[in-house]
């Protein structure tokens, strides 16, 4: 048995200037063991897991799951995770620019009574 996950593999080329191009991978990956509640696979090649032995175990009834039994639901999970993660990124963009304009008020203000 399998499941399916999508991700993003990005290749970087630095010359003049950085570039980077993205690619959606789908990866298969494969069932150890199928529990009750959910099922044992096996990492995936870039996984952050300390020993090549280690296994993880994806629910078969949560909301957010690891991966998926079918292709189309596992895209459906990668576009959700990748709407959350826009999201944040837009908020923290939004944080720094807010951040970086009040620096610049206060740098443009004359100084008063010699405080900054």
């Amino acid at each position: 048995m399998k499941l399916y996950r999508y991700y993003i593999r990005r290749r970087c080329h630095y010359d003049y200037i950085a570039r980077s191009s993205c690619k959606l991978v789908l990866e298969e990956i494969n069932v150890i063991k199928e529990t009750k509640h959910g099922y044992w696979i096996e990492p995936l090649f870039d996984s952050k897991r300390k020993r090549p032995f280690d296994k993880i175990w994806v629910s078969k009834t949560a909301r957010k799951r690891y991966a998926h039994l079918d292709k189309k639901d596992a895209l459906v999970s990668f576009m959700k995770r990748k709407e959350k993660q826009i999201s944040i990124v837009t908020n923290m963009l939004n944080s720094a620019e807010q951040g970086l304009m009040m620096a610049q008020q206060l740098r443009d203000q004359p100084l008063l009574e010699g405080k900054l």
